[in-house]
């Protein structure tokens, strides 16, 4: 079973707003009630950052499989895809 969930981690800009459940306590709570596959994706950045490639990818993969996932894979982010630098580059033409 391939579930996705999403990253709502609250930004350092705004500290007064945590959105729950977080995902560590979702992926765990998935993994304890057998689910065994799960696909990650972080909506919120439209390039890789180290850091949450690192919490998802690595320290979260790493949760789920502890509390008995057997595979958490993480959705690379839009980056350099051609079809996300056109429509970037067709939004700022717009301007």
């Amino acid at each position: 079973n391939t579930l996705l969930i999403f990253d709502p981690k609250s930004s350092s800009l705004f500290e007064d707003i945590q959105i729950t459940p977080f995902t560590d306590e979702v992926v765990m709570d998935l993994a304890k009630n057998g689910s065994k596959r799960l696909l990650v994706i972080s909506p919120a950045f439209v390039a890789d950052c180290l850091e949450t490639n690192h919490e998802l990818g690595k320290e979260l993969k790493e949760r789920f499989e502890q509390n008995g996932g057997e595979e958490l894979t993480l959705v690379e982010s839009l980056n350099d895809l051609p079809q996300w630098v056109e429509a970037l580059a067709g939004m700022v033409r717009e301007l």
